[in-house]
């Protein structure tokens, strides 16, 4: 099958559509600067998390590649129908970014929620018992990934200059 560029009305939107992305990228992620009150990054708590750690006992729990994996199809859906928003003018490249970014965000989020495996081990659910005792608890002291809630709520995406 041969494609054939024929010019036109649709061609010089999706020429201005293309021209417009120019250095874009979408993000999403933990910003540099998403710190713990320890200082810790929140992306590198979540790498550890994604990843695991061995030699601190830490099994991996893959929430960030699995939803790549797992919404990968759903998101070109939606970049698809942004195409033709993008073609009708009814919508900018930024916009189309923004939501996407904006649904993969939400992919994750529902994902870190939705995992409960590999089982936290009993030292560290005793540990976050005996620091959070006569605190206010956030979820479940036995739910890995959310433990005060921050990694979650710190989240976000971004459309920015590469």
């Amino acid at each position: 099958m041969t494609v054939k560029r024929v010019a036109g009305d649709g061609m010089k939107q999706l020429d201005v559509m293309l021209k417009s992305l120019g250095d874009k990228a979408g993000k999403v992620g933990w910003l540099d600067g998403a710190k713990y009150e320890t200082g810790e990054t929140i992306a590198g708590v979540a790498a550890t998390q994604e990843f695991g750690e061995p030699s601190k006992h830490i099994p991996p729990r893959p929430f960030f590649r699995s939803t790549i994996a797992e919404k990968r199809e759903e998101w070109k859906k939606v970049a698809e129908g942004y195409a033709k928003q993008i073609a009708k003018g009814a919508a900018t490249t930024a916009t189309a970014m923004e939501g996407i970014g904006l649904k993969a965000a939400g992919d994750v989020r529902k994902k870190i929620a939705a995992i409960w495996t590999p089982k936290l081990s009993e030292r560290t659910i005793r540990e976050r018992r005996e620091r959070k005792a006569g605190k206010r608890t956030i979820g479940a002291l036995n739910k890995p990934l959310i433990d005060t809630g921050v990694m979650l709520g710190a989240l976000t995406n971004s459309v920015e200059d590469e």
